[in-house]
């Protein structure tokens, strides 16, 4: 009976798990498709209400939540969008909400009280992590690329064009993420925005110090002139020097960040696999409010070592 319990639990958390998989995987092969659509759904204007003070107060407050909400909707969909799961926000937090769920319940029937709370928000906590990783994955590959985009444009410029071809070029030419994100630039300057402004845009989603440098070159030839061919080509010079620093860095502290993961992932991997192997043994700890609280304590030390073993292999470049 109980092997039955477990399979079912079992069967609930893989179920959770497919419904984050498939929402995330049907907004990565339908890019562009879907658009936000629903953002206007969750943004709620407020009711002009004019029957007294209370009233307009309560219209004053729906409209600051109505606003904070779609605030939040609009960085949820930018970030989804930036890691390439073009997906309405809305749709995301649903099965996200309904994963939790079943993972919640199947904590509750494998593990009892404390796999509520192990399994509860895994899900959650799972798609902010992939987001995140898909995000830097961008844009690390966008700075792997951007030494080359720089001198795609800079020899376009020699050839004679101008710089918004040159960028159309880049956009029809370049591997992705740098064409997707050169082709919204194009498509911003088609629109009527300014190039300049169109590249600050940019420098800001892909959070590049590098590209920023390149957009500051651009300004600065906007404004007194000369041979911007030139000037891209020095830039490109300098984000080489600075990538094999870079590199260097990385492969120097790859030993620390291997080691923060481990120590980090080791003890709750544990508790589960105790959990599982000798339910009892673990009881003893959860069945206690002493024990409760050496949880909490464990768990706040092994957050504040692997916070503080991050800090110190982080590349501040």
């Amino acid at each position: 009976m109980s092997s039955i319990v477990a399979l079912v639990g079992l069967l609930c958390l893989v179920a959770g798990a497919a419904v984050v998989f498939l929402q995330l995987r049907a907004g990565r092969v339908g890019a562009g498709a879907g658009g936000h659509a629903g953002e206007d759904d969750l943004f709620v204007p407020p009711r002009n209400d004019r029957s007294g003070g209370w009233a307009s107060a309560t219209s004053l407050a729906d409209s600051l939540s109505a606003d904070k909400r779609a605030q939040w909707t609009r960085r949820m969909d930018e970030a989804l969008d930036l890691a390439g799961f073009h997906l309405p926000a809305a749709s995301v937090v649903g099965g996200v909400a309904a994963a939790c769920v079943v993972a919640a319940v199947a904590g509750l029937v494998l593990i009892g009280p404390l796999g509520v709370l192990v399994l509860g928000g895994l899900p959650a906590v799972v798609v902010v992590l992939l987001v995140r990783a898909r995000m830097a994955k961008r844009r690390s590959a966008f700075a792997l690329q951007l030494p080359d985009t720089l001198g795609l444009i800079a020899a376009s410029l020699r050839a004679g064009i101008s710089l918004p071809q040159a960028m159309a070029s880049v956009a029809a030419d370049a591997p992705e993420p740098t064409a997707d994100e050169f082709q919204r630039v194009v498509s911003e300057i088609r629109l009527g925005l300014d190039l300049t402004v169109a590249l600050r845009n940019l420098g800001e989603r892909m959070d590049s110090a590098d590209m920023r440098w390149a957009i500051g070159a651009i300004e600065i030839h906007r404004d007194i002139g000369g041979d911007l061919a030139e000037v891209l080509d020095r830039v490109v010079e300098t984000v080489r020097s600075r990538n094999r620093v870079k590199n260097q860095i990385q492969i120097l502290t790859a030993e620390g960040r291997l080691s923060a993961w481990i120590l980090g992932l080791l003890p709750p991997v544990m508790l589960v696999v105790i959990s599982f192997l000798n339910p009892g043994y673990i009881r003893e700890l959860t069945g206690r409010p002493l024990g409760w609280v050496l949880l909490g304590i464990g768990a706040f030390l092994l957050t504040s070592g692997m916070v503080w073993m991050r800090r110190m292999t982080r590349l501040v470049f």
